[in-house]
């Protein structure tokens, strides 16, 4: 789950990353309103938690160019301003809630969850594949009736590929959605400091370290092709590391540097 934060007291912003990233959110933070609404504009959110008095743009605003855009993603109002006028101008402009400074984050939390639960089009909270279940709310990950041990990021890993399952993720948009856009913005920066190292033959390091992998039957082509031939293949690994493999292969062993 993705969360865009627009926020400028950087306290608040740490605060808030940290809590809803234990929580289970991937979390971007923006300082002001103009960057807000353009990252708003130009990534899928799940959420935004949104303060009002923001420099340059200010949160009304913000909420209000989203909605003439048609971008309906949740809006939380998170602010200072307490009066019943500014409550009510923040439900007229489209926000879903409206929450007031100092907050406890565990009535955030229970605000943001029942936002989700909100609407025809919610996500499901409890996601199965074969044998596979994803408890979200309790962030837990369990295959034929045993837990698996998952950090945090392996479980947005496996969210995102059973949530889009069939379709082909790229590498962007899987360090995007699960690690972070300045992730993939430091990943792609190292890899342009770093051209890719020529073997003899002409082979790049990254083609011989595939071909060792398919030798010794590491390879994430054949971990994802076993992923999707069907439960009965996933003896030794379950489908959350053979998930969770096929990225950290394809992302890092197969980095030309």
């Amino acid at each position: 789950m993705r969360a865009l934060v627009i926020e400028d007291e950087a306290k608040t912003a740490a605060y808030l990353r940290q809590g809803l990233s234990e929580n289970g959110f991937n979390v971007e933070v923006c300082a002001n309103g103009d960057d807000g609404l353009h990252q708003a504009l130009t990534v899928e959110n799940d959420l935004i938690i949104l303060d009002v008095m923001l420099p340059g743009r200010d949160g009304w605003s913000v909420l209000a160019a989203l909605r003439r855009a048609g971008i309906q993603t949740p809006v939380l109002f998170l602010t200072a301003r307490d009066t019943i006028h500014d409550k009510v101008k923040g439900l007229e402009l489209g926000a879903d809630d409206y929450l007031v400074k100092p907050f406890d984050f565990a009535e955030l939390l229970a605000r943001v969850r029942t936002i989700l639960r909100r609407g025809p089009a919610r996500q499901a909270d409890i996601l199965r594949v074969a044998d596979l279940q994803l408890d979200l709310p309790r962030r837990k990950a369990i295959r034929a009736g045993v837990r698996l041990d998952l950090t945090a990021k392996e479980l947005a890993l496996l969210e995102l590929l059973v949530r889009r399952q069939g379709e082909p993720l790229s590498r962007t948009l899987i360090a995007d959605q699960v690690w972070g856009r300045q992730f993939r913005q430091r990943l792609e920066c190292a890899r342009s400091r770093h051209p890719p190292i020529a073997l003899e033959g002409g082979r790049s390091v990254s083609q011989e370290a595939d071909s060792h992998r398919a030798r010794s039957g590491l390879c994430p082509r054949n971990a994802l092709n076993n992923v999707r031939a069907g439960p009965h293949v996933l003896r030794k690994w379950s489908i959350a590391r053979r998930l969770t493999l096929l990225y950290v292969t394809s992302s890092y062993e197969r980095r030309d540097y």
